[in-house]
């Protein structure tokens, strides 16, 4: 999980059919990846909260790991200075 201001995404509509092929594939892509995050939210949301709590307490972040800290303190700068 991490930061996202509101105002700067969009939801994608994933009902239409696209007009070429390689939009096509990646119209399939994420229908397909909706469906498994939708399958699996509960886990994948519990997963990221223990990453989150266990970054924020100890101030390491690990390999692979998003800077949480950073991360929400640009969100926060982003927001002021709209």
């Amino acid at each position: 999980m991490f930061p996202v201001v509101d105002g700067v995404y969009y939801l994608a509509d994933l009902s239409t059919q696209a007009t070429d092929i390689e939009e096509e594939q990646r119209r399939n892509l994420m229908i397909k990846e909706y469906f498994f995050c939708k399958k699996y939210d509960e886990q994948i949301e519990s997963k990221a909260k223990k990453i989150y709590e266990k970054q924020i307490e100890s101030g390491i972040v690990a390999q692979y790991h998003c800077n949480f800290k950073l991360l929400e303190s640009v969100a926060d700068t982003y927001c002021k200075s709209e």
